[in-house]
């Protein structure tokens, strides 16, 4: 078992989370628009069929999905109160 200073600092941090979090609800249900940002890079090695796939005419047995940057945003709007519209944007960077 952790020692008392241990579990009084854990105890604190609880406190001022639950505090926090108190705090922040009403702000965050008062807003009309939500906006986000994301970047990263993704780690691709691109797949292998083991049959041939026919897709709009031409045949298909592997995929080549190169690695790269990604990004993208997200913003949306509340118009009602329970009906938010939201267009969202994602893009991966890749070597051809």
């Amino acid at each position: 078992m952790g020692s008392s200073s241990q579990l009084q600092f854990l105890f604190r941090g609880a406190v001022l989370f639950v505090a926090w979090a108190a705090l922040a609800v009403p702000h965050a249900s008062a807003q009309e628009i939500e906006a986000s940002v994301q970047g990263g890079y993704t780690f691709s090695e691109g797949i292998v069929a083991s049959e041939q796939r026919q897709i709009l005419g031409l045949r298909y047995d592997s995929l080549d999905v190169t690695s790269g940057g990604s990004f993208g945003f997200t913003i949306g709007a509340f118009v009602g109160p329970n009906f938010e519209l939201e267009f969202q944007l994602r893009l991966q960077l890749g070597r051809a």
